[in-house]
């Protein structure tokens, strides 16, 4: 737990620690520490579990979620602005980076003209609901992650203010076979895009999210047998193009890595 590490380095059971952003800060004006911030490749996202009766249905919802998140906001909240807003999986990779993925701005009113367009409705409570299903959807978080928690519970309530319900739902370990619609994760591709091969192509060994798209398959293939970086790049801007229209996770964060230790190091 993270507090558990900063206790130690503060009582000298332990020289040097990866913090989050919030007990890192406790750290950063004691001169009898030192601290180092790097820039990552980690994201934290709701990654929804498209196997899910819910998602079956309405997948093609996600996506248009993005406009209710004030992704700086969150940023400046839970990680003390340490680390920026997400909109691609692989968009702190050498060969990610394409901003022409970046579609979705924080924008209430252009979520509620989308979320028309997609036939979903307010309700009497002021939820949206389409074809029966109401706009309610459960996100599990590990209860000692407190920033993973955090997380999720700003977006729950950013989602809440338009009109959806993104339930967090705190458990010890998490469960695959107990039927929440997803969860909050945590990933991190900073040597080679190759690495979410096995997340988000179709019946990869990771994929425990059910994810599908024939197109992403195809650029990630493509991705992991092309030997020219220039022509990698292009195919992994392509496959970020493309995820954006039709994610199966709600990008909110990346965070930047905190490490503390004793100023003898």
């Amino acid at each position: 737990m993270e507090s558990t590490k900063a206790t130690m380095i503060q009582s000298g059971e332990a020289d040097l620690a990866w913090l989050n952003s919030n007990y890192a800060a406790q750290f950063k004006d004691d001169e009898n520490f030192n601290s180092w911030v790097f820039t990552t490749a980690d994201y934290r996202a709701a990654s929804m579990d498209m196997a899910s009766d819910f998602w079956s249905r309405n997948g093609d919802s996600i996506g248009v979620l993005n406009y209710a998140l004030d992704k700086d906001a969150i940023c400046q909240s839970t990680l003390q602005g340490q680390g920026c807003a997400a909109y691609s999986p692989i968009q702190l990779n050498p060969l990610g980076t394409t901003t022409d993925a970046d579609i979705y701005s924080y924008d209430p009113e252009k979520f509620a003209e989308e979320m028309e367009k997609l036939g979903w409705e307010k309700n009497e409570d002021g939820i949206y609901e389409r074809n029966g299903d109401v706009f309610h959807f459960t996100i599990q978080t590990r209860d000692f992650e407190e920033e993973r928690i955090a997380i999720a519970n700003m977006m729950s309530q950013m989602l809440k203010d338009v009109g959806v319900e993104m339930e967090v739902v705190l458990v010890t370990k998490f469960d695959w076979t107990a039927g929440y619609n997803g969860f909050l994760a945590g990933y991190a591709t900073q040597f080679d895009p190759d690495m979410i091969y096995k997340q988000y192509v179709t019946g990869a060994s990771d994929n425990s999210m059910s994810y599908s798209n024939a197109e992403v398959d195809r650029l990630l293939a493509e991705g992991r047998h092309e030997a020219d970086p220039e022509k990698r790049k292009e195919i992994y801007a392509e496959f970020e193009k493309v995820y954006a229209e039709e994610p199966g996770v709600l990008l909110a964060v990346y965070l930047n890595g905190d490490y503390v230790g004793t100023n003898a190091l």
